[in-house]
């Protein structure tokens, strides 16, 4: 731990370098998505069926996971990109 300042801690260089590199490829992924706008695609969970999907726009974040916005079953829904695929698989 570093010293504090008041009430806030100083982060040094090591520890935001260290951050940045953990989430690098997240990062590279929200600026250059996997999945456009208008794909389509197949989500296929352990614990879901199979669907057939269109995505309806950019990727975000959810529960820590890059998600994207998709219509499926006439429901638009956030499916984490780990869940996705461009072909039936």
């Amino acid at each position: 731990a570093g010293t504090a300042v008041g009430d806030e801690p100083i982060i040094d260089q090591w520890a935001c370098d260290k951050l940045l590199d953990s989430v690098k490829k997240q990062i590279g992924e929200l600026k250059n998505p996997k999945y456009a706008e208008g794909s389509i695609v197949w989500r296929v969970m352990y614990n879901a069926p199979k669907a057939f999907g269109l995505v309806t726009g950019a990727p975000g974040i959810k529960d820590g996971s890059i998600a994207y916005p998709c219509l499926i079953d006439g429901e638009d829904v956030l499916v984490t990109s780990g869940d996705l695929r461009k072909r039936r698989g």
